[in-house]
């Protein structure tokens, strides 16, 4: 009887001690894994100092970034929250709960502006707001426009004297996921104001002040593509995404002259998306990804990644992950959270020199969707794979975005040659090689492939640039759309055009 008590008492000691076996190991397991790690990666050269990677300051009389509409202040009706309320007041008229500005391109279907649509928006706009009175003179749309934003013409002239731009970031604050990103949000809306004045400016015959709406965005663009922040860098992409469609409008317009065009072929030449992704995950990698795991480990609020899982997968399987985080979060030892980082730096590291490569000026979509594929299940046994489905899938996804950026920039790029050539001869150019011939530069290559873009002189007199896009099959230069939204393209289906001008008898 004594014997089997001193047994059963013994179970549970027993267990107490194989369950403070297994944390020691594991604990031991997780820190030698991340010694590693960082040991391999410091030996290629790579910095896991999240410091060498923000741009230095910028002193503030050259710096477009430090007007006073772009300061971070603590918004007191946001619990003191940093945001950029001057430049938030300054976009007031045009962005708002109850307006939005009209977009300015039809770029996608290759039509130009509808400028009764645009000037009956604005002009609505404008009257509800200023009230003019009956009689009065109206105003063009272009100088509505101005009114209803007039930090456009602020930033416009600041961006002619001050060489350099340099935004207010914050670095620093833990956890990294609520740190404010409300200033590249809202110079999205900003982009979208320049955008659009700047295409009213090519319609209204002052290609002059449309250039200089270009040369500003692309000083704010330059800065964003050097933060280390993917949302950044994304905001970087979807500004010269809209920059294209200004001077899309422009060449159909055959509104820019030989100087003009010039000048936006050098400032194109200069914009380049593979350095960029490979700063921003690098960025995620250390400023991100391995603060959280650091800060966190065992406060991770199930809430907050469940949040971050974006809806990725079914919602059953949503209430698996966070039932399963949840567990995770509270019984898991500390080291599984230095396994995840290990696990996770490495393959951010990976992404970076394998997807993007600046030397030879290529995505890599096969690489960067295996990588991508790596992090979507998540496995109930590797504790490595913690977090990863949840944070990184997203991450690893965005290559393709960057990509269809680069290949929009170097469309463009040629779209300008092509120009410059038709002013001359007094036609575009017939095929690749005669561009080629023509320029003084050398021409760029497809970004995915590596062969030369497909140039087609069409019927009209008009051209079509395009990439055989990110799913590398040739489809003639047809753009796809989303499934479940026949209006938004798919960039990871179909081609990437830069659009032929359709003409009226085609519509």
């Amino acid at each position: 009887m004594l014997t089997g008590g001193l047994l059963l008492l013994s179970i549970p000691s027993l267990a107490i001690f194989a369950a403070g076996l297994f944390y020691l190991e594991e604990n031991w397991r997780g820190h030698y894994m991340w010694t590693v790690t960082k040991a391999e990666l410091e030996s290629k050269g790579e910095s896991l100092d999240y410091a060498t990677l923000i741009p230095p300051e910028v002193p503030d009389q050259q710096n477009l970034g430090a007007l006073p509409l772009f300061r971070l202040e603590p918004d007191p009706a946001d619990k003191g929250s940093l945001k950029p309320l001057a430049l938030q007041s300054a976009l007031e008229n045009i962005a708002s709960s109850d307006y939005r500005l009209p977009p300015g391109s039809r770029m996608v279907k290759g039509e130009m502006a509808d400028l009764e649509a645009i000037s009956e928006n604005i002009t609505k706009r404008y009257n509800a707001l200023f009230k003019p009175q009956p009689n009065a003179p109206s105003p063009s749309t272009l100088a509505e426009l101005e009114a209803l934003c007039p930090a456009l013409a602020e930033i416009r002239s600041a961006a002619l004297t001050r060489p350099f731009c340099r935004f207010p970031q914050d670095y620093t604050s833990m956890p990294p996921y609520a740190r404010p990103l409300g200033l590249s949000t809202k110079l999205i809306t900003l982009a979208q104001a320049f955008d659009l004045h700047a295409i009213l400016a090519l319609h209204a015959k002052q290609p002059g002040l449309a250039l200089d709406d270009m040369k500003t965005l692309f000083k704010i663009d330059e800065d964003l593509r050097r933060e280390p922040v993917l949302v950044t860098g994304l905001v970087a992409a979807g500004i010269e995404a809209l920059q294209v469609q200004a001077i899309w409008e422009g060449i159909a317009l055959h509104a820019w002259n030989d100087t003009q065009l010039s000048e936006l072929q050098e400032s194109l030449k200069n914009v380049e998306f593979f350095s960029t992704y490979q700063l921003c995950i690098r960025g995620e990698a250390v400023g991100f990804f391995v603060p959280m795991m650091d800060q966190e480990e065992r406060h991770l609020k199930i809430t907050d990644i469940a949040g971050m899982s974006n809806g990725q997968d079914s919602a059953s399987e949503d209430i698996r992950v966070t039932a399963f985080f949840t567990l995770v979060v509270w019984l898991a030892p500390r080291g599984w959270f230095s396994l995840s980082k290990s696990a996770g730096v490495t393959l951010f590291y990976k992404a970076a020199d394998e997807c993007a490569d600046p030397a030879t000026r290529r995505f890599y979509p096969q690489v960067s969707d295996s990588l991508a594929q790596q992090v979507r299940p998540v496995s109930l046994i590797s504790p490595g794979d913690i977090f990863r489905r949840v944070i990184m899938g997203p991450i690893l996804d965005s290559s393709s975005a960057f990509a269809q950026t680069q290949f929009q920039v170097d469309a463009a790029r040629l779209a300008c040659i092509s120009e410059r050539y038709r002013l001359i001869h007094g036609s575009y150019p017939d095929s690749i090689g005669t561009l080629a011939a023509f320029s003084t530069e050398d021409i760029p290559s497809d970004i995915v492939n590596g062969a030369p873009y497909h140039y087609i002189l069409q019927p009209n007199g008009s051209f079509l640039i395009y990439s055989v896009g990110w799913d590398l099959k040739d489809d003639g230069g047809k753009r796809a759309f989303k499934p479940d939204d026949p209006k938004s393209p798919d960039r990871k289906h179909g081609d990437w055009p830069w659009p032929a001008l359709v003409s009226d008898a085609q519509r």
